[in-house]
């Protein structure tokens, strides 16, 4: 009887190892790269003036996967940007997606504060605070991953994602609205085009594999 629980232990123990690399490596479920350029023109109140070409050499030695810089303006042409970044798989030894203060940090922004705030769906994203050269802005962050909505992201949320097909999958994307304090939508106005924003991504990631081959 102990070899029999010996062998099941072992068992288990390889399964899950499988497992774990598998969908680590994205051998079981693998990623999807959203089209970042079918993205719609319109995100709730805010519309798109124009679309930003960057070196991708520019965005460090781990660049995203794929990303998009754009602005976008509101009904008073107050101006602001939208970034989204892909990543295969959450890089976890990089850190890469990291924590977007690292990015402000980085180029000399200062953090005055941040907080949680949730969107019409229930979804939790991130409001922060930065000030440089005595320029505030405001910036609403949050990390989207198929199958499971922006900050939503205990173990529950986990647990219950493992019973969809995207369960398995490591790609992430991080996204951001920024607009200068001064030079800003209403509270309200930003938080519907982050629901818009979050929902067109969710849209053009859900078969983008099809997307692809049209």
């Amino acid at each position: 009887m102990t070899r029999i629980y010996r062998l099941m232990a072992l068992i288990a123990l390889s399964l899950g190892g499988a497992i774990s690399w598998g969908s680590s490596t994205g051998l079981l479920n693998p990623g999807a790269e959203p089209q970042l350029d079918q993205l719609p023109k319109q995100f709730g109140p805010l519309q798109h003036v124009t679309t930003f070409d960057v070196d991708s050499g520019l965005l460090g030695d781990l660049p995203p996967d794929g990303f998009t810089f754009q602005d976008l303006a509101d009904a008073d042409g107050n101006i602001g940007k939208l970034y989204i970044a892909y990543y295969k798989r959450g890089r976890r030894w990089s850190g890469r997606p990291h924590e977007l203060t690292i990015c402000y940090r980085a180029i000399g922004y200062d953090q005055l504060g941040g907080t949680e705030r949730t969107l019409a769906d229930g979804s939790r994203v991130r409001w922060t605070n930065f000030t440089k050269d005595g320029q505030e802005i405001q910036v609403v962050h949050w990390l989207q991953r198929p199958g499971l909505q922006p900050g939503h992201d205990s173990a529950g949320d986990y647990l219950r994602r493992m019973t969809s097909l995207d369960g398995l999958r490591q790609d992430v994307a991080s996204v951001y609205l920024e607009y200068p304090v001064d030079a800003s939508p209403s509270q309200e106005t930003l938080l519907e085009a982050a629901q818009a924003v979050s929902e067109a991504l969710a849209d053009i990631w859900k078969d983008p594999v099809a997307k692809q081959d049209s």
